[in-house]
């Protein structure tokens, strides 16, 4: 497989990576503030390091051996499974686990919003569009949500961190919109991927490259993650 290692595609891994580590350093920071045994604190650390870090390499290491790749010859299930999987996980532990309800509930709201600038990253898939890489019907709606979620981030957290008198419905606002994008943005990926003849909807290209390295790090990584990061803001701002 021919892995695309421009500055574009190294930048997008990186960022990738760095928003799972950002992630864990908070979730150690909130720990070690916690009133827990410190084997236990240590435990945390090191399954909710391997939880996200582990997660990340998990799918780089799947995408080196193409078993996301969706072609004629094999269509492959393992980006819907790469999506559904960590939200399922994610979610059940919110409703499930205690202690983890109590990590999310030390989360601050302000952060949890700020943290999805990174979706300013959807950009790229206007590029790759203007370039003939991604079908507009895909590339169009996900890329420009993606920009307006990454860009009001700053403002929605701001202005809840000064408790305006609208900050609460605002930020709410903003994370079903940012839900809406990722879910429109999943799905069209999935329906617009499958080649000549069993296309769903005819487009030339397909998403076939959100398949293949670097950009299924987006479908099987930064996608659920920003999902569940709009779930637990929703899951403070609603409790």
């Amino acid at each position: 497989m021919a892995i695309d290692f421009s500055p574009l595609s190294f930048l997008s891994m990186s960022l990738t990576l760095l928003i799972a580590v950002l992630f864990w350093i908070r979730i150690h920071k909130i720990v070690q503030a916690m009133d827990f045994a410190p084997q236990k604190k240590l435990r945390i650390t090191i399954i909710s390091g391997l939880a996200l870090v582990g997660w990340f390499f998990l799918v780089l290491g799947l995408a080196l051996i193409d078993i996301f790749h969706v072609t004629p010859e094999f269509l492959s299930p393992f980006v819907p499974l790469g999506f559904f999987i960590p939200v399922f996980v994610g979610y059940r532990l919110m409703k499930t686990s205690v202690t983890f309800q109590k990590i999310l509930d030390n989360l601050s709201q302000e952060w949890l919003i700020l943290i999805q600038t990174y979706r300013f990253g959807g950009i790229v898939f206007l590029f790759l569009f203007a370039q003939g890489l991604l079908p507009g019907l895909f590339a169009i709606p996900s890329g420009v949500g993606d920009v307006i979620v990454g860009l009001s981030a700053p403002a929605v957290a701001f202005f809840y961190w000064k408790r305006k008198s609208f900050s609460k419905k605002l930020a709410i606002a903003w994370n079903v919109f940012g839900i809406v994008d990722l879910v429109i943005a999943i799905a069209t990926g999935i329906i617009l991927v499958f080649p000549v003849p069993i296309q769903l909807v005819a487009v030339t290209p397909t998403t076939e490259i959100m398949t293949q390295l670097p950009l299924v790090l987006v479908p099987a990584f930064a996608v659920p993650l920003g999902l569940l990061l709009h779930v637990f803001s929703l899951r403070l701002l609603l409790k």
